[in-house]
């Protein structure tokens, strides 16, 4: 796998220069990756505690179109404070 830092590091030759907008954009990147990468390992643990075999999720609305019971384990009732 290519990592997603390389294309950015070349483009500026001198890193005195370019530091700043390198290091925002490398932090960009590393943010948009990391956010997919946490969803699927935190959606692989889920479906092991539901153990309801292969789910299908939907991202945009963060259900499950085969799971029920996986449901309860997507979002939590809060205790103490309340809006």
């Amino acid at each position: 796998m290519r990592s997603p830092l390389l294309p950015i590091v070349a483009l500026c030759p001198s890193s005195g220069v370019c530091r700043p907008s390198i290091l925002a954009a490398l932090t960009a990147r590393l943010f948009q990756y990391s956010g997919a990468l946490s969803e699927t390992v935190l959606l692989g643990n889920l479906a092991y505690r539901a153990n309801a075999g292969k789910l299908q999720y939907d991202p945009r609305t963060g259900r499950f179109a085969n799971a029920a019971n996986a449901e309860q384990y997507l979002r939590r009732e809060y205790r103490g404070w309340s809006l």
